[in-house]
């Protein structure tokens, strides 16, 4: 919907940018990014929670938030006429080889072409040039094509180029109203765990510019005794309808905020991880366990490849995939500009996850957060039991040999996630420089 403004409860789809200064650099934006708008329940979302381009934003106020984006119409739309340098336009487009298997596609992408056709814009180096020269001549609305060649990395490592096919569509022009609006930032609202531009910021106004692309115009359900009923199966028994709704209300409140402590020491985790635990800090690294996670990352990609690969030629289909790098792109969420092959990605993915438990296992150790054997001698029945509850066909051995396939052994999952938790939860509830 993008005709009236929204409502409390609707998932508005918003694109925004943060600076210092009203028109400044951006400290977090959204407008140029891959991913495209950011999906906001209005009045039921922190909607600062996301802007985490560096990962530092405080959380700002949900109530005004929320308020404003209910007093913004969305951006309008033009669906006829041909196309400017400097208009917004939403794109869909899908590019595939010469066998037919798919390349790209992506629908309704925002594409800004001020400055488009400088050949070190941020379209043309995501795109490349004959795909931003293209929107210029078609009509609003009609379908076009191109050819042109894309360079990639064959199984052994070697460039080669390829020739792909665009068909591509101008959806519309987008007639976006940005509102920017000022906010404080609290005395000591970043501290010594921060980087310090991070913690410049203390004490100063920032300015929030956004707008609203479209949303979802979406009815509350009533929060009554039906409504607890079915979906969160609390019966009404000896009390007040009344009675039972604040009950309700408590009892919701109570997960939430059990919820939300998790979330602040999860993300005061990540911080120290990322701005204390640096890899100069690393002097010996786990090379035997980072190759270890590397193969099982590769070989679970490939054989998954395979897997799916075979069954499309079984069905008579083209698989959608030209080779092995092209299908991790897809299934582990990465783009080429990130990793040149699964090999790199993998290798970065072990490096990482290396990083980390050292970090976690070391601060259990300085804060004494150690679990004893007995710990997860018990904890690794109660895991079992509840796998074993939840697939009653499934053995001992099948659940022993699930987690060896995932995690290298049980044993190793009760440490890392109990450890885990208990780091989380300590963060949380003392001083984070302790830690430190």
């Amino acid at each position: 919907v993008y005709g009236y403004k929204p409502q409390w409860g609707d998932y508005a789809y918003v694109y925004y940018d943060l600076t210092k200064t009203p028109g400044g650099a951006s400290v977090a934006s959204n407008l140029y990014s891959a991913t495209g708008a950011h999906q906001v329940m209005i009045g039921f979302y922190e909607f600062a929670d996301e802007l985490t381009a560096t990962d530092f934003l405080p959380h700002f106020d949900n109530k005004t938030v929320s308020d404003l984006l209910c007093t913004l119409m969305p951006a309008g739309r033009r669906t006829t006429g041909s196309i400017a340098e400097g208009d917004v336009l939403r794109v869909s487009y899908k590019a595939v080889y010469e066998d037919g298997k798919t390349y790209k596609a992506e629908n309704a992408v925002r594409i800004d072409t001020t400055g488009i056709l400088d050949p070190y814009s941020i379209y043309a180096e995501r795109y490349g040039m004959d795909f931003v020269t293209s929107l210029f001549g078609p009509a609003i609305g009609e379908k076009f094509s191109f050819d042109t060649t894309i360079e990639e990395k064959d199984k052994d490592g070697a460039t080669v180029t390829k020739k792909v096919t665009y068909s591509m569509t101008i959806d519309y022009v987008a007639e976006e109203n940005f509102t920017t609006v000022s906010v404080d930032i609290p005395e000591g609202a970043f501290d010594e765990n921060y980087a310090e531009d991070i913690r410049a910021l203390n004490g100063t106004t920032v300015y929030l510019t956004l707008f609203i692309d479209f949303f979802d115009d979406y009815d509350v359900p009533d929060f009554d005794v039906v409504f607890l009923e079915k979906h969160y199966g609390m019966v009404l028994s000896n009390e007040s309808e009344a009675a039972f709704i604040e009950r309700a209300y408590e009892k919701m409140y109570a997960s939430l905020e059990q919820t939300r402590k998790e979330e602040i020491g999860e993300k005061m985790l990540t911080s120290l991880s990322k701005t204390v635990f640096t890899e100069d800090r690393i002097k010996k690294w786990p090379k035997k366990i980072i190759a270890e996670h590397e193969d099982t990352i590769i070989s679970t990609v490939t054989q998954t490849y395979e897997n799916e690969r075979i069954a499309f030629l079984e069905k008579g289909e083209a698989f959608p995939y030209g080779d092995l790098n092209s299908y991790a792109e897809v299934a582990l969420n990465y783009s080429s500009d990130e990793f040149s092959s699964l090999e790199e990605y993998a290798a970065q993915t072990a490096r990482e996850t290396a990083m980390d438990r050292l970090f976690i296992f070391r601060v259990a150790e300085l804060a004494d957060l150690r679990i004893s054997p007995e710990e997860i001698d018990e904890n690794i029945e109660t895991t079992i039991g509840y796998w074993l509850d939840l697939y009653p066909t499934a053995t001992r051995e099948d659940i022993l040999k699930m987690f060896a396939e995932e995690y290298g052994s049980i044993e190793w999952y009760i440490n890392i996630t109990v450890v885990y938790g208990r780091i989380r939860d300590y963060i949380y509830y003392e001083n984070t420089y302790t830690v430190k």
